[in-house]
């Protein structure tokens, strides 16, 4: 069957893109020497807002890849090669993670990019063949294609035939998201069994879903403080704001769960949302760090909420804050109390 000019527009764009790929792994291959196939981020991305429909016939939303760390596949179940031989060799990749203990933090999913064929029903009968535990994934077409256009997988489908059939030209990379529920790297083609099994338990850590966080480095020592401040506020004031940047320098998830002052009654997380000239802030109760990301906590934002000071606070003073981690560490700052300057 002859390819459709939008077909051959496509594959030439795919190969743009592995080619892509092929040059982002030399420059970041010296950044995980330890990884052989597996090419991450420098900062992992967050991911569209997309709902899912898994082969269970249950609904499945982009928060919902969060918890572990996920291995994407996109294909059909009309392919006769590629996504077949694709989901066997995950297969036997968990087999040997299984083997050595190493498989309980990832997960498979296969996310159709034939939506028009490929109901859940369908996903049902195929994508558990290779494995029970592995997942399908079906939504609209325009919903695919730009969860897929935000991971760097593009997929076209041929015209049908004289009989209604038709293929689908898809990129055949394995798509990496971390347990933060971001976009965090790629496998790139050809799939090599070995290799993937050697990094994807470097990813796993024993199935730790902070996994890379050297296990002699707690995450006070992975959490870097920068630029921290306090606004001042008048006497009567019974609530400030403190704003600093917390850089997260490992290969692991750091999680912050609280925080506390010697010198106020409580300190609480808060964000700040501005929705039709409404402004309101919500408590958090955990923020999550990727690995190698920051997180801003800035004037209209994610800021921590200073409550009730023990003793006047006055511009000039020195308030020590300490960020409590999911591990038990906590991380310690200094805050001046100062006007804030232009660039803040």
């Amino acid at each position: 069957m002859a390819k459709s000019a939008n077909s051959i527009w496509a594959l030439a764009l795919i190969a743009c893109v592995a080619i892509g790929l092929g040059i982002v792994a030399q420059q970041w291959g010296s950044q995980s020497p330890a990884l052989k196939k597996a090419i991450l981020l420098p900062t992992p991305r967050a991911l569209p807002e997309v709902k899912f429909t898994s082969h269970t016939g249950d609904p499945f939303a982009t928060k919902d890849f969060a918890g572990k760390w996920q291995i994407l596949f996109f294909g059909f179940t009309f392919c006769p090669d590629i996504c077949p031989t694709t989901l066997y060799t995950l297969k036997q990749v968990k087999q040997r993670l299984v083997e050595s203990k190493q498989w309980g933090n990832v997960a498979v999913k296969m996310i159709t990019v034939d939506p028009k064929r490929d109901t859940a029903q369908r996903l049902a009968q195929y994508v558990p063949f290779f494995d029970p535990e592995f997942s399908g994934l079906t939504s609209d077409l325009t919903s695919i294609e730009e969860f897929a256009k935000s991971v760097g997988v593009l997929f076209v489908a041929h015209d049908p035939d004289a009989n209604g059939n038709y293929d689908v030209d898809h990129s055949a990379s394995l798509i990496l998201i971390n347990p933060a529920g971001q976009y965090a790297g790629v496998i790139s083609t050809p799939h090599n069994v070995e290799e993937m099994t050697h990094d994807i338990a470097i990813l796993a850590q024993a199935n730790n879903e902070d996994a890379g966080v050297n296990k002699a480095q707690s995450m006070a020592e992975a959490l870097v403080l920068k630029d921290p401040w306090i606004r001042p506020a008048p006497p009567m004031a019974d609530a400030l704001a403190a704003y600093l940047v917390a850089k997260n320098s490992s290969a692991g998830n750091v999680k912050v769960v609280g925080a506390s002052s010697p010198m106020f009654e409580e300190v609480l997380i808060h964000t700040t949302d501005i929705s039709e000239a409404m402004a309101s802030m919500d408590t958090v109760d955990k923020l999550v760090i990727a690995p190698g990301s920051s997180i801003a906590f800035e004037p209209l934002g994610t800021h921590l909420m200073l409550m009730e000071p023990i003793n006047e606070i006055v511009e000039g003073d020195l308030v020590p804050i300490m960020l409590e981690l999911s591990d038990g560490s906590v991380a310690q700052a200094i805050f001046p109390v100062q006007q804030p300057t232009e660039s803040k």
